[in-house]
């Protein structure tokens, strides 16, 4: 079973003010938030460890468009994101 990871909308903002706090590469600005929805799920599209692991860089999508941001989490913080679960 293949497994994809999402943020919800709580979790991307607590993350990026995390990311934020801690000065780390990539976040998103404040304002990315006035223009989602707070039901909106965000799918992970991609990921890559960063700075020797600690950390790992992600692009997600944010609309039906297929629009990208990129965010700067601690490796934790990553693995602990929910999955979306897809059958084989």
């Amino acid at each position: 079973m293949n497994s994809y990871p999402y943020f919800d909308y709580p979790t991307l903002k607590k993350l990026n003010d995390k990311a934020i706090s801690l000065n780390l590469n990539r976040s998103l600005e404040p304002s990315f938030f006035d223009d989602v929805s707070p039901d909106t799920l965000f799918p992970v599209t991609f990921s890559i460890d960063h700075n020797d692991g600690r950390e790992a860089r992600v692009r997600f999508v944010y609309n039906e468009l297929a629009d990208s941001e990129y965010l700067d989490l601690l490796m934790h913080d990553f693995l602990s994101l929910p999955r979306f679960l897809q059958k084989a």
